[in-house]
């Protein structure tokens, strides 16, 4: 009721948005018995009751406020062109919005309207469909439809001139094509409600648990003309967070560098494997989620991503904090420089059977991110690189390169070894928001995706 003075077209309900077809301009209009008819003589009538008057079908909904707004001006018109002019309210909604909203709008208005009011109605909105409201259907005082029009025709001018019995030349009501309709119930977008997303500029979507869906999702986000995207399907909470704060799949937080502060675990991890682990998911414990961003947004990817989730799970805290832990690092012993590449093209190829891995022309911080995001994922210690070189290098590692001892053996040959320190390194901690105190558990198993 605040906004009456917005004067913009609002998109009508599915029960009554069609393609444009029904009766048109030039056409008779067939004496169906109408129903729901309210501040008026008689519950029903035939539209040949108002015959001998022009009649003005007035399409509308409690939610559109220039159709409200044209209440006043409609009875003011009536009463002016008393017996001479019938306006018609219709409305497919139900007695029970319409009705106490009218009560209402009168109280404000201080005015007892004028207008019948038919609620509920199918039948004219069958005869005229239409896209968008108000909607204005002109028929004249021997029933053929004289004009099919918006708001802005609805003044004392022409309908005077149209009483006179003028030929008249009013531009007729264009609404929005559209090849589906749109639920206001439903998902914009879902099943294509109200589009097929093809210009779409930016969404963030979290489900629950899908069978339909399976499991994983994108390595990490990807990017084309149009934006960026990331989505994962029935993956544990962690998992998110884990994506969220690395920025991506390079910088992916392992479980060994994850800590679970919560007192809750059955909430973040699963036990088992097989039937116990897809009981844990269908209790609610796995989500999907996608976020596109246009290209302009990129860098903000991340931080919305962390955004959505506080928004989700405000029960949780994630913090990145540097502590000191047990690691696997790379290092050189060889002064002699056995990597360096000889190939002008970057390539890797990372056998799916942990067979072995080829890298060409790929950085050694490049070559410890893969072992930490991919070979690594259910080792106690995080995998870092203290080699301090700065060029790119070719590399291949035969046999399992999850291995500890079978990668040290294949980086020999070319000077390097991985070695157990201690250092202070990023650790992704995820707490209860209110910082109950629970035990510290380093979180060295695989976490249910």
């Amino acid at each position: 009721m605040l906004c009456l003075n917005f004067n913009t077209y609002a998109q009508q309900d599915k029960s009554v948005v069609t393609e444009k077809t029904g009766l048109q301009i030039g056409q008779k209009v067939p004496d169906v018995l109408l129903y729901n008819i309210h501040n008026y003589k008689t519950k029903t009538a035939k539209l040949s009751d108002f015959k001998g008057k022009l009649l003005i079908l007035d399409f509308w909904a409690t939610w559109c406020s220039p159709c409200v707004t044209m209440f006043p001006k409609m009875d003011s018109l009536q009463r002016k062109f008393e017996g001479k002019l019938q306006f018609l309210s219709v409305t497919y909604q139900s007695a029970k919005d319409v009705l106490p909203f009218l009560v209402r709008f009168e109280e404000l208005q201080k005015n007892k309207l004028t207008i019948p009011t038919i609620v509920q109605d199918k039948e004219l909105n069958a005869m005229f469909p239409h896209l968008q409201l108000p909607h204005y259907v002109w028929i004249t005082q021997d029933g053929i439809v004289k004009a099919i029009t918006g708001d802005k025709e609805v003044t004392e001018a022409i309908i005077a001139e149209s009483l006179s019995g003028k030929a008249m030349n009013l531009a007729v009501k264009a609404d929005v094509a559209s090849k589906k309709t749109y639920d206001p119930m439903e998902p914009l977008l879902m099943n294509n409600n109200g589009g097929d997303g093809k210009n779409l500029l930016y969404h963030s979507i979290f489900t629950g648990y899908s069978e339909e869906l399976g499991g994983g999702g994108s390595v990490g986000p990807h990017i084309n003309e149009k934006g960026m995207r990331l989505c994962e399907f029935n993956s544990s909470i962690p998992w998110f967070y884990k994506r969220a704060y690395g920025d991506g799949s390079l910088k992916f937080f392992n479980n060994n560098v994850v800590q679970l502060k919560v007192k809750d675990l059955d909430k973040l991890e699963s036990e088992g494997e097989g039937a116990p682990v897809l009981k844990w998911m269908q209790k609610g414990n796995v989500f999907s989620y996608e976020l596109f961003v246009p290209t302009y947004m990129a860098s903000q990817f991340f931080e919305i991503m962390k955004g959505d989730l506080k928004r989700i799970f405000p029960q949780y805290t994630a913090k990145i904090e540097i502590q000191k832990v047990k690691c696997m690092a790379l290092t050189r012993i060889s002064k002699e420089d056995r990597i360096k590449t000889k190939n002008p093209e970057s390539r890797s190829y990372m056998d799916a059977d942990l067979l072995g891995m080829k890298l060409i022309n790929i950085s050694l911080d490049a070559f410890v991110d893969r072992l930490q995001a991919y070979y690594f994922q259910g080792a106690s210690m995080p995998a870092i690189n203290e080699t301090h070189y700065k060029g790119k290098v070719d590399l291949e590692i035969k046999g399992n390169p999850g291995d500890i001892n079978n990668l040290n053996k294949s980086l020999l040959p070319y000077g390097l070894k991985f070695k157990e320190v201690k250092r202070k390194t990023e650790i992704l901690v995820i707490r209860d928001t209110k910082n109950k105190p629970v035990t510290n558990k380093q979180n060295s198993k695989q976490l249910g995706r």
